[in-house]
């Protein structure tokens, strides 16, 4: 889900993608399972949501990057 996230913040597609009620929809998750992990990463302060999209932390953010696998949409 970080990844998802992560590929599709800061762009047009944010609202469909991360979307709070459309995400599992893209990670062909249901959405309970989508919750149940949502709130597992906000908890560990990897994931806020803001407006009705799901975000990368400062932290999540910091997370991703220590992957260094994944590049940003443009």
């Amino acid at each position: 889900m970080l990844f998802h996230v992560f590929t599709h913040q800061d762009t047009a597609e944010a609202v469909t993608e991360n979307g709070t009620g459309t995400i599992h929809e893209h990670l062909y998750w249901s959405p309970l399972f989508l919750r149940k992990i949502a709130r597992r990463l906000i908890k560990q302060q990897l994931l806020i949501t803001e407006d009705g999209i799901y975000k990368l932390s400062e932290k999540g953010l910091k997370r991703i990057k220590e992957c260094n696998i994944l590049k940003p949409v443009d």
